[in-house]
């Protein structure tokens, strides 16, 4: 069950409880575990959901034969005065449901910067002789996709060669992420 569909169900059962801060945190947790790992720091002040979620199939195959698969949602983050950056919230399909954030690089983000120690950002207020390259998430939509599906060949491939993968190594997360 997806995490949004398991809030549903507590709030049904919680009825005076709102639980929705949850799933905010769930993400906004798993993004930073993402971002320091890649390293590619950007603001979530402003985070949308840039059209519909897709099924992906990632080509990959487990022993019995079925497709891992991941339901995948772009997403459009910045703060007030910075470019846009794309990321994707993703979620496999398959019985264990772990769930895990992508942020494509620089090569595919136009948005971003490199800035000290290998560290990329986003365009921002201060980079006056930059702005004029801010390209909208929706123009690189098309190249965000194709490097997630790109991807996912290459970060998933140990769940369906290793019955005991190390989800932390890919951050892969099944649980509620720790600090």
């Amino acid at each position: 069950m997806m995490f949004e569909q398991l809030l549903e169900e507590m709030e049904k059962i919680e009825k005076d409880f709102e639980l929705g801060h949850l799933l905010h945190s769930f993400w906004r947790r798993i993004l930073f575990v993402e971002q320091d790992a890649v390293g590619i720091k950007f603001d979530i002040e402003n985070d949308d959901s840039v059209g519909e979620k897709q099924l992906i199939d990632t080509g990959l195959k487990y022993e019995n034969g079925d497709s891992l698969q991941v339901l995948c949602q772009l997403h459009d983050a910045c703060g007030d005065w910075e470019s846009p950056v794309g990321y994707f919230r993703c979620q496999s399909k398959d019985s264990f449901k772990g769930s895990f954030i992508h942020i494509p690089g620089p090569t595919v983000n136009k948005n971003l910067v490199k800035r000290d120690k290998n560290i990329y950002s986003p365009i921002g207020n201060g980079d006056k002789d930059q702005e004029k390259d801010t390209v909208k998430i929706s123009t690189l939509e098309k190249d965000l996709w194709n490097d997630l599906k790109k991807e996912l060949k290459v970060r998933l491939k140990p769940i369906v060669d290793d019955y005991d993968t190390d989800y932390k190594a890919i951050r892969l997360f099944i649980d509620f992420p720790k600090k």
